[in-house]
């Protein structure tokens, strides 16, 4: 290797090393996702959980057959990111060239690579040939709503047309788009990695509310409520930040490990 194709990481070295007196950096901003992104891509109970949240949504669905409790218009409503789409490699790539969403993200959306979630295409087959309804709301911008749609229609993904993928236009709340389509039809099942993918009253930003909302909800989980896990992002690290994403690197770390709960002295 010639000394001159040093020059440049040498000089990287000197100048991470001297931003970082009295430990006021942090060497990769994404160092605490590490972790939880390889649970979400080599675990087998990660994969086993989301297989066991749609046999629970079709076992319910089914129920509600044998039971005569379906209209004849209804419907179910899903989320789409970590729902039935797995885009964790764009998480991967945050942490391995070291950089902040939405860093790439372009890309990653008009390119369409997300894979399915182990379960979800199979499920949605199921519901397609009952004849129910399915409608996609994602907060993707409108704008990637034709990637979105190709990116689906790669797998076999059911109803994938632009009536039923409903992205995000203005509003980051789902309530009104989740109404639309309820006035509409009988909504059996919704389906998302986040509570917010449910209802508006799990819009509030306190903790402790949203927890004691959770327990007045909690015979519909499992049920009409089916929750896919997410350990990489969603509202609950929003609550951590209290909503302020600008804070620095070093001011994140330290609220994520103050948020810990310790061990009873």
């Amino acid at each position: 290797m010639k000394k001159s194709s040093l020059i440049i990481p040498l000089l990287s070295l000197i100048m991470i090393n001297s931003s970082c007196q009295n430990n006021n950096c942090v060497k990769n901003y994404n160092e605490h996702l590490v972790m939880s992104v390889l649970y979400t891509q080599i675990s087998a109970e990660y994969k086993a959980v989301q297989l066991q949240a749609f046999n629970s949504a079709t076992d319910y669905i089914y129920k509600l057959i044998t039971s005569n409790k379906l209209t004849g218009n209804d419907a179910i409503i899903l989320d789409i990111d970590e729902t039935i789409l797995d885009t964790s490699p764009y998480q991967s790539k945050l942490i391995i060239e070291n950089k902040i969403w939405p860093y790439g993200e372009v890309d990653y959306l008009q390119n369409g690579l997300a894979t399915p979630i182990p379960g979800s295409l199979k499920f949605l087959k199921y519901v397609d040939s009952l004849g129910i309804k399915i409608f996609y709301i994602t907060n993707r911008k409108e704008l990637y709503k034709q990637n979105l749609i190709r990116n689906l229609e790669k797998y076999g993904f059911p109803q994938v047309n632009n009536a039923q993928i409903i992205c995000r236009q203005q509003d980051y709340s789902k309530e009104g788009r989740r109404k639309s389509v309820a006035s509409k039809y009988n909504i059996i099942m919704l389906i998302g990695d986040s509570l917010n993918d449910f209802s508006n009253v799990f819009e509030e930003t306190n903790n402790e509310n949203r927890n004691r909302i959770l327990s007045e909800y909690e015979e519909s989980f499992g049920r009409k409520f089916i929750v896919l896990p997410n350990p990489v992002y969603g509202v609950w690290e929003d609550i951590i930040y209290n909503g302020n994403w600008k804070l620095p690197p070093t001011t994140m770390d330290s609220l994520r490990k103050e948020t810990l709960k310790r061990l009873a002295k």
